[in-house]
């Protein structure tokens, strides 16, 4: 089902449309359809040709839609009785199995009160979609369960029968008896918006995945990801790519990013973008290219790949994107992001993502214009009845045109999706964020190493490319929803994590992890360090925070605060390269930062400034093998002992943010913010060396004191872990002000 609010010569009108979903095991597929009657037909398009259901005049609140509500429902209890094919001896059962449309048509559908900081029906609030691990972990009620959730309070059951949104505008007293009637504590003090803030919590507001508006998004976003003197003219190619349409089309859209990936991939190769904003595009390319591959494509190896191009996908957005030129950052992290991000995978489970989309729906207000316009008066009248006899004709008289999709299948072929995907070191040391992401693979994760998935002496590599097996007899069997909900395959994906642990504990399995968190009603129970089975020849240490399982919300970013999101994607740390450090005590000959310092303690060739090592692992590894290159990098030893200093503050992130810049594109203006940015941070660094001086000086006069006059050794200094933790950072400090030729 499918409806949608559109004006038509003047006058407001809702269209319903329905769709026979394609299914295998009920209709011919394309090969043996060819084989049967010598004609290279799509039947899967002819199946899902959308029809007109009801057209009629409404404007667009909930109030006029529930109009429409008593017809509907008469034709859902007549579609109980089987229907019989004259040529077939079969009856069959008519199952109305989803509803796909735009935002406002899901709310209405979904009895989802519309507006709110919860835009999916998941139930996450839109202010963390970007909190990853949080996104991942939320497990979403099934229809009836909402039912439930929405009746059992005290307004429902004392509401007025006309009132359509009984939730909204509730008074103080009506708050704090719906909120008891729940079960909910609540302060007898609290005031009227922490209360609605309590029950909002509580009815949180699922829509299908849009790829057309996530995809916008990041077109309007990219030319604001490069340097200025390439930003005019990606600008220009993203306006040409999309056409001088009025309205632009998810079509339009999809061949866009096609050419503009392209687009970057030249630039990349000739030093013009990073690595990090062309494997952006790549994966925005093959996510789309997936999204609209056929039933017969749908197999095991691609929804890995989908989970885990998106997952990465997702991260790069939040590196690259954390604060949007064109657009609030609710709107970039809000439903779009969340779709494709969380939900396309787990839709991709049970249905193909072709059957979902809504190209087709969507151009039905363009045929509506064009009939009325040449055929009718105008009258309104006139309009609904001369659409449904025309329409229905045409429908009748021609196949769905191909001939688009034919164009954007040819112009997908110039990109190769082909390599395995491979998670980087950095990437396996964030053990929570990627502890979230196989819970939700669990079901290739158990099978076992060398199946879906390796380990690498760089990472780990799933085996989710062209060249692998689309599916395995070791499982997993691939769900339809035919027999399966999202809410049963959802389950199961995590009644096997369960077993995945319980494995663990018992020494039965191996995992690509090295470190597991074990939850119980939602909260830390259990940590398995796996070190000891792994080996460990790098230094692993635990992300920022990025979910609620251990702290509070209000100790983690979202996205309607100031500051940057939290799930950066980081450097990778090799080992320490020794090299001199540069005379100048500022950029390198190439224009890169050259900041890197050893620990203290160690050798005068160690305590020298870190050359610039490889970074083997990045995120392109979802590009083709023959295309891969490695960037070189810093190591992010820079970071661990700024921080170790000063804490995770914000001076700190600025100053990586815009030292990797400089690394990535060798542009003035990069260099000129770093410098700034330094110089922040060596003012911070000069405060710190002065307080630590001053807390060691009162600290050794103190010792002499209590032990006649002896001076403190070194063996004194290491008894007493403040004052050796502060002597240990104040000689880190003290070698960033020496190589920054700041007085001290």
């Amino acid at each position: 089902m499918w409806h949608d609010h559109s004006s038509i010569a003047n006058h407001s009108h809702i269209v319903f449309m329905v769709t026979w979903l394609y299914d295998p095991a009920t209709f011919y597929t394309r090969a043996e359809y060819k084989q049967i009657h010598g004609t290279d037909v799509d039947v899967e398009a002819i199946v899902e040709k959308p029809h007109l259901y009801i057209m009629g005049r409404s404007g667009p609140t909930d109030e006029e839609q529930l109009g429409y509500i008593d017809t509907r429902i008469e034709d859902l209890k007549a579609s109980t009785t089987p229907v019989s094919i004259d040529e077939i001896p079969v009856k069959f059962d008519d199952i109305n199995r989803f509803f796909h449309g735009d935002g406002p048509a899901q709310e209405f559908e979904e009895g989802q009160q519309k507006g709110g900081h919860y835009q999916c029906v998941c139930g996450i609030d839109v202010r963390r979609n970007n909190d990853l691990v949080h996104a991942f972990r939320i497990q979403p009620l099934s229809m009836s369960e909402k039912k439930e959730l929405v009746t059992s309070g005290y307004t429902w059951k004392t509401k007025n029968p006309g009132k359509v949104k009984p939730y909204q505008n509730l008074k103080v007293d009506s708050l704090r008896k719906e909120l008891s009637s729940r079960g909910q504590e609540y302060e007898e003090t609290a005031l009227k918006d922490e209360l609605k803030e309590s029950l909002d919590k509580i009815l949180h507001g699922e829509p299908l995945h849009d790829i057309k508006g996530h995809a916008k998004n990041i077109l309007d976003e990219l030319p604001h990801l490069v340097s200025k003197v390439e930003r005019d003219e990606l600008e220009k190619f993203i306006q040409a790519a999309l056409g001088n349409a009025d309205e632009v089309r998810g079509s339009d859209i999809r061949k866009a990013v096609i050419l503009v990936t392209k687009y970057i991939e030249d630039k990349q190769v000739r030093g013009k973008v990073s690595e990090d904003i062309s494997t952006l595009m790549k994966t925005l390319a093959e996510i789309s290219h997936i999204s609209y591959l056929h039933d017969v494509y749908r197999c095991p190896k691609r929804v890995l790949r989908l989970y885990n191009i998106t997952f990465l996908h997702g991260l790069l957005c939040i590196k690259l994107i954390s604060k949007p030129k064109t657009m609030t950052q609710r709107k970039f992290y809000g439903r779009y992001y969340h779709n494709v991000v969380v939900h396309l995978p787990e839709q991709y489970r049970i249905i193909s993502l072709y059957s979902s989309n809504t190209e087709s729906q969507e151009r039905v207000f363009n045929a509506i214009r064009r009939i009325t316009k040449s055929t009718s008066s105008k009258r309104p009248g006139e309009i609904i009845g001369n659409v449904f006899i025309r329409l229905h004709a045409e429908e009748e008289a021609r196949l769905p045109s191909l001939t688009l999709d034919s164009e954007i299948s040819k112009l997908g072929k110039s990109l190769s999706f082909g390599g395995n995907t491979v998670f980087p070191l950095n990437l396996m040391r964030r053990h929570t964020l990627i502890q979230a992401h196989m819970e939700r693979i669990s079901d290739y994760i158990i099978r076992g190493a060398d199946i879906w998935w390796t380990q690498r002496d760089d990472g780990v590599e799933f085996f989710d490319g062209t060249n692998e097996q689309d599916s395995k007899p070791e499982g997993p069997i691939l769900k339809h929803f035919r027999s399966s909900t999202l809410s049963d395959v959802m389950t199961s994906v995590k009644l096997t994590w369960n077993d995945i642990t319980d494995k663990v504990k018992k020494g039965q399995i191996t995992i690509p992890l090295r470190r597991v968190r074990i939850y119980s009603n939602d909260r830390l129970v259990e940590t398995l360090d796996l070190t000891h089975v792994h080996g460990d020849c790098h230094e692993e240490h635990d992300e920022l925070p990025v979910s609620t399982d251990d702290a509070s919300e209000e100790s983690y970013r979202t996205i309607n605060s100031d500051n940057e999101p939290h799930v950066i994607m980081t450097e990778i740390t090799t080992e320490d390269t020794i090299g001199p450090i540069d005379d100048d005590g500022d950029d390198g000959d190439d224009g890169t930062c050259d900041d890197d310092l050893s620990p203290p303690g160690t050798s005068t060739a160690h305590s020298t400034l870190n050359a610039r090592t490889a970074d083997a692992t990045h995120l392109s590894s979802v590009l083709p093998e023959n295309k891969r290159q490695e960037t070189v990098s810093k190591t992010s030893k820079t970071v661990e002992y700024l921080q170790s200093i000063l804490g995770n503050i914000t001076e700190v992130e600025h100053f990586t943010k815009c030292r990797n810049k400089v690394d990535t594109c060798n542009d003035q203006m990069y260099k000129e913010e770093y410098k700034t940015a330094k110089a922040v941070i060596g003012t911070k660094l000069l405060k710190y060396h002065r307080e630590a001086s001053q807390k060691i000086t009162k600290w050794e006069r103190q010792f002499c004191v209590d032990h006649n006059g002896q001076l403190p050794s070194i063996d004194n200094y290491k008894q007493n872990k403040e004052i050796y933790d502060i002597h240990q950072n104040r000689e880190i400090a003290a070698k960033f002000l020496q190589h920054w030729e700041i007085k001290y």
